[in-house]
């Protein structure tokens, strides 16, 4: 998560992180927390993870938009968004490029 802080407060084109890291902005800096630090600080959660079009998309080998016209037409398991947009659930596309994957044959 980053924290937003109002440039009054700070220099108006850079400022420190509070993990040294160098932030610039015109009207708003944005203090990034490291990935790796924190981990075991986060408390655990149980909801599943979820793609977007163009992560299955890359993972697919294939456009987004053929991603979307999957889903339309019943072919990737989907849920949509308040705002209309579709995620996917990682483990049931993980699950489906498991199945269409074809392990060479050593002939």
């Amino acid at each position: 998560m980053s924290q937003v802080v109002p440039t009054s407060r700070l220099h108006p084109t850079m400022a420190m992180s509070c993990f040294g890291q160098l932030v610039r902005s015109r009207s708003v800096l944005r203090l990034e927390h490291s990935r790796t630090k924190g981990l075991d600080r986060m408390p655990r959660t149980t909801e599943p993870a979820y793609l977007l079009a163009g992560d299955v998309a890359a993972l697919l080998h294939v456009s987004p938009k053929t991603v979307t016209r999957w889903a339309k037409d019943g072919k990737l398991p989907h849920i949509r968004t308040l705002g209309g947009h579709r995620r996917f659930p990682a483990d049931k596309i993980h699950a489906l490029i498991d199945e269409l994957t074809e392990i060479p044959h050593a002939g």
